[in-house]
């Protein structure tokens, strides 16, 4: 990675006044708040001038991960989504159109970059279809730039249907997309992978 000057630095400073400088600090006396703001900005990177780009969330969602891939795929030859399925929502607008993602790459709409959806996505095969059909509706050729692992596990009907019958019996909460019982039939090996179908 690049390291840049500290363009970002009023950015810096937000989060600092807002983490570190919060009442919360009266229980850290003595902490060298100067130090982590030196440190900040010496360190401040920009995704934009760097070879490599991780878009990561540190919470359970709604960060805005979609909205940003989208803004940097512009200046990347590859969006990879390493994992996670189509609990995800990234609504994004380019050109004036908004397009709505769930588990297909948000940088798909940067015509030049290639989208991979890695090993460790659980992909349900109709939804993926049915986002993809939001490009060619507005004429976004995705040929040769969407990708999916032969070995990304499949989420089937039965998953689906054993997601919703948990949550009606555990009220956990999901989406109901099949997510957690596709990574548990991945763990116990005998889920199917998208290579499979090269045989049906």
């Amino acid at each position: 990675m690049i390291v840049t000057k500290p363009k970002c630095t009023p950015v810096i400073n937000y989060y600092i006044n807002r983490i570190f400088l919060s009442s919360r600090a009266k229980y850290l006396n003595g902490f060298d708040f100067n130090f982590i703001h030196k440190m900040s900005v010496q360190k401040c990177i920009n995704g934009l001038k760097s070879r490599l780009a991780v878009v990561l969330g540190s919470q359970w969602g709604d960060e805005g991960k979609g909205k940003l891939v989208s803004v940097l795929s512009d200046h990347y030859d590859i969006s990879a989504r390493f994992n996670g399925g189509a609990n995800a929502g990234h609504t994004v607008v380019r050109n004036g159109i908004k397009y709505a993602f769930h588990l297909v790459p948000s940088a798909i709409v940067s015509p030049n970059t290639k989208n991979l959806l890695g090993n460790g996505v659980v992909v349900n095969l109709e939804g993926m279809f049915k986002e993809l059909s939001q490009l060619d509706q507005h004429h976004l050729s995705y040929a040769n730039r969407m990708f999916v692992s032969d070995r990304a596990h499949l989420v089937t009907k039965y998953q689906l249907e054993e997601d919703a019958e948990h949550e009606t019996k555990q009220k956990l909460g999901t989406t109901k997309k099949g997510i957690g019982p596709t990574y548990a039939a991945k763990i116990q090996r005998y889920g199917l992978r998208v290579g499979d179908l090269q045989d049906w």
